[in-house]
């Protein structure tokens, strides 16, 4: 495509992002909540009616009000900042062996407490700061930072993670971009420092079937682990249908870093949408993971997990299970819990109070 055709394209776009009928808007808005910001924009751009609020803002969001005539030159969109409670349990806090005992080489250890894995409930915040900027039509950059602080008061255990990221979209084709992310980042889980940096680019599309509304996205890429690196391919597949909710499909595969256990091939499925009038939840994956050792035997785990999730105002309540497979019989198990997150920013009021009128 030249680029008068996208000039012309995305004039046109600009003048037929309608005011949904309100199913559409209800879609582009489950849309919106799952964080497909692109695949709301083009559900809204299918309706038909008048120009929308919403859909002028998201244009603008997009990159997509750019002056075709400034080409090359960055111009500023939008700047933010939020601060998130956290609050959850792991099961694991303390990296232990969950069983009592385990078998090498038909001799039996027992596991003394202090080795027990412990379940542990963390409290914490979550800052996060972000900037965004266009340099041609449909095209932005975003760079973004976050620091979560969590705190276990029973155990004396803490967590503090630094994650920085830069995201460049480009535009290829229609309602085509190719996305060159750079992230790095570095944990300290109050047992050991990690860091690490994943480098991927790959093509994002948005596009239309019988089935519905659907948002492709392929991310091929690097990733370094504590000195270690590896190949991790990851695809995903958004699809919004017209009032039957939001289905998600994630797959990938990653090579082993030796000497540390990590996720090697992974696959789910999800949905979000109403039951009853009930805004609900559902996902099901499954994971091997792998390049561990314990004691020198090679550890290799299957996990399946089962998540269910129903938003409740400034609250997300859910409830999971999860069944571990593993070559090392000391790591089987099921677990059972609750989640709690919050869908609330302490610093809305503040950030709206100064926020200008778009």
């Amino acid at each position: 495509m030249t680029g008068t055709d996208l000039r012309r394209r995305l004039a046109g776009l600009a003048l037929a992002l309608w005011l949904p009928l309100a199913a559409q808007g209800q879609d582009a808005g489950l849309a919106l909540d799952e964080g497909l910001p692109d695949l709301a924009l083009f559900t809204l751009g299918q309706a038909g009616g008048q120009v929308s609020p919403l859909g002028h803002a998201l244009l603008r969001e997009q990159g997509f009000l750019h002056d075709p005539a400034a080409r090359g030159r960055v111009r500023a969109l939008s700047r933010g900042q939020s601060l998130v409670p956290v609050l959850r349990h792991a099961a694991n806090v303390n990296d232990g062996i969950p069983a009592d005992s385990f078998t090498i080489g038909g001799l039996e250890f027992t596991v003394s407490a202090a080795a027990r894995a412990k379940d542990a409930v963390l409290m914490g915040l979550r800052h996060t700061r972000w900037r965004t900027f266009t340099y041609a039509p449909g095209a932005r950059l975003t760079v973004a930072g976050s620091l979560t602080a969590e705190a276990e008061p029973a155990h004396g255990f803490h967590r503090l993670d630094l994650s920085l990221r830069a995201c460049a979209e480009q535009p290829a084709a229609r309602w085509t971009w190719i996305d060159a992310c750079i992230q790095t980042r570095w944990e300290n889980d109050s047992l050991a420092i990690s860091r690490g940096a994943t480098a991927t680019l790959g093509p994002r599309m948005v596009f239309a079937s019988r089935f519905g509304h659907h948002r492709l996205t392929l991310s091929p890429g690097r990733e370094a682990i504590d000195g270690g690196q590896r190949t991790v391919i990851q695809i995903s597949l958004a699809t919004l249908t017209a009032g039957k909710g939001l289905w998600t499909l994630h797959a990938m595969r990653g090579g082993a870093v030796a000497g540390r256990n990590t996720v090697l091939h992974a696959f789910g499925i999800g949905w979000a949408g109403q039951v009853a009038g009930r805004r609900i939840g559902l996902s099901a994956s499954r994971e091997a993971t792998g390049g561990g050792a314990f004691f020198g035997i090679p550890r290799e785990d299957r996990v399946t997990r089962l998540r269910l999730t129903l938003p409740l105002g400034r609250v997300e309540i859910g409830g999971y299970a999860e069944r571990r497979r593993s070559s090392v019989a000391a790591y089987e198990g099921t677990d059972l819990g609750v989640t709690l997150g919050f869908r609330m920013d302490l610093l809305a009021g503040r950030r709206a109070a100064r926020r200008p009128a778009l």
